[in-house]
């Protein structure tokens, strides 16, 4: 059996019609933002808002692939939780997690992701991850937030920063981000 090898060349690739070529699977744009000072959160069992982002999708069939970093330390075996919400213009806020079906503690119930301080460890610090793939359905202006909540009374979670810092030089630069990318499909 015989193959051939067939190469196409362009300079351009015009649309049929409209402006724009849609390649499904391809990033349309990417939306990042960063947040590098220390903010210390509440000790009040309440989320606290710590990073916010907006991206305005080009086409109502687009999802939008957020990836979240945060940089964080507390004290004295903390049980903590992030979430990350998406709001629609003038719409609700909506929690964005996968589920909650091994989440037998009410606590964090609304949580995306854990993040959690080991005892007498309060000079380190620790990252958590979350990525999600949105399907919003809209061209209106999208806003993600995150958020940090904290067990209870007695435990902080500090983010970008260690319990024990600023000033002892124990702690690196980092950096808390979040990116949100618009793929066509």
């Amino acid at each position: 059996m015989e193959y051939s090898v067939s190469t196409l060349k362009t300079n351009t690739i015009q649309a049929v019609s409209g402006s724009k070529v849609n390649i499904p699977g391809h990033i349309i744009q990417i939306v990042h933002a960063g947040n590098n000072t220390s903010l210390v959160s509440n000790a009040t069992n309440t989320w606290f808002e710590y990073l916010t982002a907006t991206i305005t999708p080009s086409s109502s069939s687009s999802k939008i692939f957020l990836q979240h970093t945060v940089w964080y330390g507390g004290n004295s075996n903390g049980y903590g939780a992030g979430r990350v919400t998406r709001t629609i213009s003038g719409g609700s806020e909506v929690n964005l997690r996968y589920g909650n079906a091994h989440f037998a503690d009410t606590r964090f119930t609304d949580a995306s992701f854990p993040m959690q301080v080991f005892a007498s460890e309060h000079y380190k610090m620790y990252n958590a991850n979350f990525t999600f793939e949105d399907t919003p359905s809209t061209t209106s202006a999208i806003t993600y937030k995150c958020y940090v909540k904290e067990d209870g009374a007695g435990t902080d979670i500090c983010i970008n920063r260690s319990y024990s810092d600023p000033g002892d030089g124990y702690n690196p630069p980092c950096g808390t981000t979040i990116q949100l990318m618009e793929i066509a499909q």
